[in-house]
């Protein structure tokens, strides 16, 4: 993580903010897909703190990523279900 900073910025004297780099290798829709679903499937992942109710959450609050449609539909295509809510549901009954 590097702290970057941005001068005279919307009124603002100094704007200080995190620029974080990349956390997972080889990143693409499947990969990202493979990570949510082993996560939700997972006892040593919080309940909420797994990738499909990340994308679920990052989806109510309007964010989209570059990648957020495609890990979307990888999910369901993999899980063979309708929603991620179910995704979630299927993934819970493995564990």
């Amino acid at each position: 993580m590097v702290v970057e900073q941005i001068a005279d910025f919307s009124e603002l004297e100094t704007v200080l903010y995190t620029k974080l780099g990349a956390n997972i290798d080889n990143l693409c829709v499947e990969r990202l897909a493979t990570l949510a679903i082993n996560s939700a499937k997972s006892n040593d992942v919080d309940m909420g703190k797994d990738g499909i109710s990340y994308l679920m959450d990052i989806t109510k609050q309007g964010i989209t990523t570059p990648l957020a449609g495609g890990y979307e539909k990888a999910i369901l295509g993999s899980l063979r279900v309708e929603s991620l809510n179910e995704a979630l549901d299927v993934c819970r009954e493995m564990k």
